[in-house]
């Protein structure tokens, strides 16, 4: 689905700039499926030849691309491996994650993945945004990637992100896959139950008999960043394939229990979402 956006200005050196518009080019013979290629513009293609630089070649402008942005189809276990490196190169899960998808794609497919800040942009988000324990950074740099490789208009973005917030969930973690990294051998597993840090914390501490400060719990939240990039990359994957994926979430019953009185239209109306509310509250009815 293409869409006109605004484009965005921004600033990168000129070297790296000139650098990304070659790789661009380059991954326009590759073809991209059905999240569509946009070119450079006239402006870029100046920029490349040396116009509006610097005298010592400093940074030059670039004029991002419309979205949908070009995309290839990413290897998901390198994503997956990518994703527990980013969050113990100190990125932690939020970075982690973003960079697992968005680096991977600089790397591969270059402009306009790598004129932007990946180390910078995703940072935020570490320990549930900066300690908060809210949202879990590894779900919303997961998502953060898919909304940027799709855009906001992608008619699929929605059911993207809700599957990515869906599967992080219910998803037993750390996964067998993400189990083989480091040095301290296979971590207890455990359900976070919400997106939220704080219950996937304390859920796994509970299973695992770890403190939520040890270097085990950090080693386990390293492998869930690892797991959620992956399962990003791979609904990214189906939906350059053929415009679509097969989502795996279902949502529990309890949720629409809930909601029958709690959320639009209900008798109380006094809340919103699609978290499983049992798992924070105690169930009850009027």
């Amino acid at each position: 689905m293409t869409e006109k956006n605004e484009k965005r200005i921004i600033e990168v050196p000129r070297r790296q700039f000139i650098a990304g518009v070659g790789k661009f080019a380059a991954g326009a013979a590759v073809g991209m499926g059905a999240l569509g290629l946009v070119g450079c513009s006239s402006t870029e293609t100046a920029q490349a030849e040396g116009e509006n630089t610097s005298a010592e070649g400093g940074a030059s402008k670039v004029e991002l691309p419309a979205w949908p942005w070009p995309y290839k189809k990413l290897d998901v276990e390198k994503v997956r491996k990518a994703g527990y490196d980013y969050y113990h190169a100190g990125l932690h899960c939020m970075g982690g994650a973003f960079k697992a998808i968005i680096g991977t794609l600089a790397e591969e497919v270059g402009f306009p993945y790598n004129a932007l800040p990946i180390d910078t942009m995703a940072f935020y988000g570490q320990g549930g945004v900066m300690g908060w324990a809210t949202l879990c950074g590894a779900a919303n740099g997961a998502s953060m990637a898919i909304n940027l490789v799709l855009g906001n208009k992608h008619e699929k973005l929605g059911a993207a992100i809700n599957e990515v917030m869906g599967y992080y969930s219910t998803e037993p973690m750390p996964t067998a896959a993400s189990n083989k990294f480091g040095d301290m051998g296979e971590l207890a597993q455990s359900v976070a139950g919400n997106p939220l840090c704080h219950a996937s914390v304390t859920n796994w501490c509970k299973a695992s008999g770890y403190k939520s400060f040890s270097k085990e719990r950090a080693e386990r939240c390293g492998r869930i960043t690892g797991d959620t990039a992956a399962r990003a990359a791979e609904i990214l994957n189906e939906i350059a394939d053929n415009g679509n994926f097969t989502a795996a979430y279902k949502a529990p019953d309890t949720i629409a229990t809930c909601a029958a009185c709690h959320d639009k239209g209900g008798t109380l109306e006094n809340t919103r979402g699609k978290m499983d509310c049992i798992t924070c509250h105690e169930p009850h009815e009027l």
